[in-house]
């Protein structure tokens, strides 16, 4: 009779302990099976950040955009990031300049904003004289991605003509 009491108590032992888990459970997923907390004030929207990429034949922020660059006269492509609408905060800037099927070259910068809804811009070289784009001249269409934050926000094709 005391082997049956005891082997009871230790069922009962058992199932109070996974009653009282399960309860445990459900506590903690309470929040997230009802919806957001009531008293937390709804999170605002924000716009996505926007960006424009121009291509130049001189170095600089501020030159004169064109679509379309003879390989011959071209010592440097200069490719021209101008973000806006930025939160505040660290951010990294990717640019993947691309010919054909790959990656021809990055550039990689970080940069902080001040307040948010900020801007920056940015300018990157790069070398076309002497360079295997002037030597197999690797005419024809180049894709620029800019991403942000590991994010892609914005693609831009630009012509190299022989």
């Amino acid at each position: 009779m005391r082997l049956q009491y005891s082997r009871s108590r230790k069922q009962a032992s058992f199932f109070t302990a996974l009653l009282f888990f399960a309860a445990l459970c459900g506590f903690a997923m309470a929040p997230q099976s009802r919806g957001a907390n009531r008293f937390a004030s709804p999170s605002p929207k924000v716009a996505p950040p926007t960006t424009q990429i121009l291509f130049c034949d001189a170095p600089g922020t501020s030159c004169s955009p064109a679509t379309s660059f003879s390989i011959a006269k071209l010592r440097d492509l200069n490719i021209v990031i101008n973000w806006s609408n930025l939160s505040a905060g660290n951010h990294a800037e990717v640019l993947a300049v691309l010919h054909g099927s790959g990656l021809y070259q990055s550039f990689h910068k970080g940069f902080m904003v001040q307040t948010a809804g900020g801007s920056f811009s940015s300018s990157s070289a790069l070398p076309v004289a002497g360079t295997w784009i002037a030597r197999r001249s690797l005419a024809g269409t180049w894709t620029v991605q800019a991403l942000l934050d590991g994010h892609l926000v914005a693609s831009q094709t630009v012509t190299l003509t022989p």
